[in-house]
């Protein structure tokens, strides 16, 4: 029985789960070759820094990480420095997402449940090789939430980061009132300002992303923007790589388990049963709101645009997967379709075989013996009564 306590004291401690998830990160990252594609972009602007002594803002795209990729080119001069950058933030992002999920809902079992639906999108982290901030993003909004959560003064430095190397976690401005936080949102913007003015003083205009011939003119589309909702809509809820609006590649499918969102939807019409704290709910349904209208509105709706919102429903859906446990493996099986449309998306680029479904395979297995065991220890406490 001595084996048996250990394994199951070993189970209990977050910190098992989180070492678990980051070997399987490994695992998939141990057979993705590196190709920098659009993130070369963000090399050369590293390079210019350290080797020209030159802040080049008329580079493309969101150049707040680059920051702090300085230190690896500079002292490894590798021509990948802003790949390992975003490889060492998908690895922190795990942990970070427990911590900050922990202290929203103030439950360490929420927090692991967040990991692993972390990890069972690969989506987010599959990208990091490309080296193009996505990662990152991440990192500085969910560490970003974790300090304002725990009521640091700093919060507002991981957030202005954050919308330095994409402006959406602007729409977690909700959460900054439930906290009582508006100082700190201000001063989060402050970041974002002193950047545009510094790339508008050297270049002239300001730089949208990846693509310098956007302006706010042709960014932005009223007439796209009902069709945009309709298309999300259509995603969310399913998981074939159709829509009736147009022909989309399997990168452009929603990256994210409809399971998720019918599991949000119920929490959201059932909110006084799942959520005990309703100003939570309600900025956390508002700031979900936001953060799909902000993309919405963009003549292309990118589905890279909607981490902020897929997280948002994650959280509104955690309660309630949480409540039903019995559904875990089908969620689990449901993410299959994400490795899925990632491989498709980048087979030719990042892979050669079909290893990297052995991650979702792993998940589906420790969802089921969590299941077991949940049963067995129900049928044990019943015996006993």
């Amino acid at each position: 029985m001595k084996w048996q306590e250990k394994i199951k004291n070993l189970t209990k401690n977050p910190w098992s789960h989180l070492i678990f998830l980051a070997l399987l990160l490994a695992l998939f990252y141990g057979q993705t070759s590196f190709n920098l594609m659009a993130g070369g972009w963000y090399q050369l602007f590293v390079e210019k820094i350290v080797d020209e002594g030159q802040i080049d803002f008329s580079l493309p795209g969101f150049h707040g990480a680059d920051f702090i990729t300085l230190p690896i080119y500079y002292f490894f001069r590798s021509s990948r420095s802003t790949a390992i950058l975003d490889i060492a933030a998908a690895f922190l992002n795990i942990f970070l997402i427990y911590l900050a999920v922990k202290e929203i809902f103030k439950n360490k079992k929420f927090g692991i449940f967040a990991a692993y639906l972390y990890l069972l999108n690969p989506f987010t982290y599959a990208n990091a090789f490309r080296g193009d901030h996505h990662t990152p993003m991440i990192t500085f909004t969910l560490l970003g939430l974790y300090l304002l959560f725990k009521n640091s003064k700093l919060a507002f430095f991981a957030f202005g980061l954050s919308y330095i190397s994409r402006p959406f976690a602007v729409a977690l401005f909700p959460l900054f009132i439930y906290r009582n936080k508006i100082r700190q949102f201000i001063l989060s913007l402050s970041i974002p300002l002193i950047y545009v003015i510094a790339e508008y003083w050297q270049t002239g205009k300001i730089m949208i992303g990846e693509h310098p011939d956007f302006t706010p003119a042709n960014l932005f589309s009223l007439k796209r923007f009902a069709l945009n909702l309709i298309y999300a809509f259509q995603n969310y809820f399913s998981v074939h790589n159709y829509s009736f609006l147009n022909s989309v590649a399997p990168g452009d499918m929603i990256h994210l388990s409809p399971f998720i969102s019918f599991l949000a939807l119920i929490g959201i019409l059932n909110y006084k049963k799942y959520f005990p704290d309703k100003k939570l709910f309600y900025s956390l349904l508002i700031s979900a709101a936001i953060a799909l209208f902000i993309p919405a509105s963009f003549y292309h709706l990118d589905m890279w645009y909607l981490w902020v919102f897929n997280f948002l429903l994650i959280l509104l859906a955690l309660p309630v997967l949480v409540k039903f446990t019995k559904i875990i493996p089908l969620v689990a099986l449901s993410f299959f379709f994400q490795f899925f449309y990632v491989y498709l998306t980048y087979r030719h680029i990042f892979w050669n075989g079909y290893g990297i479904f052995l991650i979702p395979g792993a998940i589906l297995i420790v969802s089921l013996i969590y299941l077991a065991s949940q049963f067995l220890a129900n049928r044990q406490n019943n015996y006993n009564a």
